[in-house]
């Protein structure tokens, strides 16, 4: 997790590992714990992600969350030169509060 201070923003930062290491929960049980500490305790105003497009799974799990698609750009896929989009997502503190208040999503 990268904090800058100044924008009060933080970037989650999370390498996913080898298909057998996946879906045993280690997402779920994190990332409102975080949420809370950034937002509530850190002084937070905003969390911020990145997501390779292709990686339809994980960007449908975070549009149920209020995420929100900010920009996309490219970048070189690891060990090819072909271009990849990547998708830079946005979470205000105040949209993550309404969402768990009333179970809103923002406007995208």
């Amino acid at each position: 997790i990268y904090v800058d201070p100044t924008s009060k923003e933080y970037l989650l930062n999370v390498l996913v590992g080898p298909d057998g290491g996946r879906n045993q929960g280690a997402l779920t049980e994190t990332r409102e714990p975080i949420y809370r500490h950034f937002f509530n305790e850190g002084g937070m105003e905003a969390a911020r992600l990145n997501v390779m497009a292709g990686n339809t799974y994980v960007l449908g799990r975070l549009m149920k969350q209020p995420w929100v698609i900010e920009h996309r750009s490219q970048t070189k896929e690891a060990g090819t030169n072909k271009l990849v989009d990547v998708c830079h997502l946005w979470m205000p503190k105040d949209a993550w509060r309404r969402f768990h208040e009333t179970g809103v999503l923002p406007d995208r």
